[in-house]
């Protein structure tokens, strides 16, 4: 007996009835009872009387469990915080609404609950074990670890990501360089500028940068830079790669901007190379002017 199961219409009579304790189960002999599905019941209202009638005997609320027949019934008797017993011969009984249906648990047939035009409350909680949401103010709680402020879209508590148990995010480390100097990039595949940034453990890394590029000499050259790791652990993905076209006396800011697959902890270092032709003319831009403003900066952010 898990669910509570509908009938419409459904009423009869007791041939003889005997008062009952609470959660007594027995038979009772009438006519006109329905038969539950097995693991369902039926609550029915015995001797329900009529508004404003003196019922010294009743009513009293009953289960119909699983088995029986139309005849004779398994009930469960005296539930639902029953007030008094029903007894008597020739006794009436009805399935109607009770305060239990409008319960969120016995409001479907199924026991689950689906609301089409949205849900909204101010204060409460839906059960569901590990699955609970609970509002409380402005916030939402999920499964008790995460806190989602409605005004501001924020997360107010510890968040966990991936199957770890190491608060999201790990750590936040940047790399970013200014000077009055440039670094130039050669026409081999090399390491340029100062721009290599610690990642302290295997994982995903998020990577967020950009380079300025500069081109000092009279001709349009070509520079391909890249961000790679180094050191013992291997990167699972392909290096962060940007490609640009400068112009003769002109500097262009590149993104480098994607994510980093780590087996361990790993350097993860910037590598050039620029055009045949180029010599020292393509180069990373240093500072610009008196206040030598940073046009170079990459933000690692450990995400899993």
């Amino acid at each position: 007996m898990t669910t509570r199961q509908r009938v419409n219409f459904a009423a009869g009579n007791i041939a003889s009835l005997q008062p009952a304790t609470a959660g007594q189960n027995t038979t009772i002999t009438g006519n006109g009872f329905p038969v539950p599905n097995a693991g369902y019941y039926i609550p029915i209202t015995l001797n329900p009387g009529y508004y404003g009638a003196n019922n010294s005997s009743g009513p009293e609320i009953a289960y119909i469990t699983s088995g029986g027949t139309s005849t004779v019934a398994n009930v469960t008797r005296y539930v639902e915080t029953t007030t008094q017993t029903a007894s008597g011969t020739n006794v009436p009984w009805v399935a109607g609404a009770l305060v239990s249906d409008f319960d969120v648990s016995n409001l479907t047939s199924t026991g689950t609950l689906t609301l089409s035009n949205g849900f909204s409350t101010n204060s409460g909680v839906i059960t569901g074990g590990s699955n609970a949401l609970k509002f409380t103010g402005a916030y939402a709680t999920i499964n008790g670890l995460y806190a989602l402020n409605s005004a501001y879209g924020a997360f107010q508590q510890q968040v966990t990501a991936g199957a770890g148990s190491t608060p999201f995010p790990l750590s936040t480390v940047s790399g970013s360089y200014v000077s009055i100097s440039n670094y130039t990039i050669s026409t081999t595949a090399s390491a340029v500028a100062n721009i290599a940034i610690n990642l302290t453990a295997s994982g995903s890394y998020l990577v967020v940068g950009q380079l300025a590029i500069s081109n000092a000499g009279a001709s349009t050259y070509t520079a391909t830079l890249w961000l790679s790791t180094s050191g013992t652990a291997t990167q699972t993905n392909a290096p962060i790669a940007s490609e640009v076209t400068v112009p003769a006396n002109s500097i262009i800011t590149i993104p480098m901007n994607g994510l980093v697959i780590t087996t361990g902890s790993a350097t993860l270092t910037l590598y050039g190379q620029s055009s045949t032709g180029a010599g020292t003319s393509l180069s990373i831009a240093g500072g610009i002017g008196s206040t030598g403003a940073t046009l170079n900066n990459i933000v690692v952010t450990r995400i899993v």
